[in-house]
């Protein structure tokens, strides 16, 4: 019983991060139709700049994490601008952002590659606490805590303010929007803005728990799409949800069956699920007339 709940514990700070991410992909998806894989890069980048803020220059810590923050959503708005803007092909914008996520990690490795690993500043922890007899930490605990927040923001922000329900109408249908009077142009920047921030948030809040390096976000950028998937890519309550199974599942997986064969464990699975919801596990099925 003591190692399942650790399990559990560990799966849902995990999966925390990947529905994150999971959300970040699905603001950009809603946006414009395409995955962006240089969120995780972006994230890596955010960690550095916070990194950057808090112990080299010495600012409190809360300034250091707007500054990720905004470092997020810069990054973000300049893929978009640079990529989407100037190529039509979904296919070519895959490979742009791809390549931008190469720009990105030059970048990171030439400022910050000779001093690494380095040890990123502390998301503010709550108190310990004990389950079941099991110690539970604090700092999963925050993370946890973090991600709830953000959500119920996020979930306020679109479902009842009118910027939101701008947004959410240029995600479902860009023309019918702009009929309606919605700038959709600058939805869709808050979108990838938002992506980006988020991003910044899932880097910033898994640094502390191993070395901060240019490689960082780069193993969880797969988890993140796969939560995504998961959940179902039109449906930001199913990026979290994703996350959070697949986070969970992972942990059970790697300390009951095999730690080493986790990965393809929980993909065949997850190829499995797809089978029988190709939309996902939230994901509303499309019905197209002819």
């Amino acid at each position: 019983m003591h190692a399942f709940v650790g399990y559990l514990v560990s799966g849902l700070a995990n999966g925390s991060v990947y529905g994150l991410l999971a959300m970040a992909a699905i603001l950009v998806f809603k946006a414009s139709r395409t995955a962006n894989f240089a969120i995780g890069e972006t994230g890596t980048f955010s960690a550095f700049a916070l990194y950057g803020a808090v112990a080299l220059t010495r600012l409190p810590y809360w300034v250091g994490l707007l500054v990720a923050l905004v470092a997020g959503a810069v990054v973000a708005l300049a893929t978009e601008a640079i990529i989407t803007r100037n190529v039509r092909s979904a296919l070519l914008v895959l490979i742009g952002t791809l390549g931008i996520s190469d720009v990105i990690t030059g970048i990171n490795t030439v400022l910050w590659s000779k001093g690494e690993p380095y040890q990123e500043p502390s998301f503010p922890q709550l108190p310990d606490v004990t389950l079941g007899g099991v110690g539970i930490s604090g700092q999963y605990l925050s993370i946890f805590a973090a991600v709830v927040v953000i959500c119920l923001l996020l979930y306020f922000l679109l479902e009842h303010t009118g910027f939101g329900l701008n947004v959410r109408a240029a995600a479902e249908d860009r023309d019918l929007a702009a009929l309606a009077g919605v700038n959709v142009r600058r939805c869709v920047m808050v979108m990838w803005a938002a992506g980006g921030a988020l991003a910044a948030v899932a880097a910033v809040l898994v640094a502390p728990l191993s070395a901060l390096n240019v490689s960082l976000m780069t193993p969880l950028l797969f988890n993140g799409y796969a939560a995504g998937i998961l959940g179902g890519l039109d449906r930001l309550p199913g990026g979290l949800v994703g996350g959070l199974g697949l986070g969970v599942a992972a942990s059970l997986i790697g300390g009951y069956l095999s730690s080493t064969a986790e990965d393809a464990i929980l993909f065949a699975v997850l190829i499995v699920l797809l089978s029988v919801r190709p939309n996902g596990l939230l994901g509303r099925r499309v019905v197209q007339k002819v």
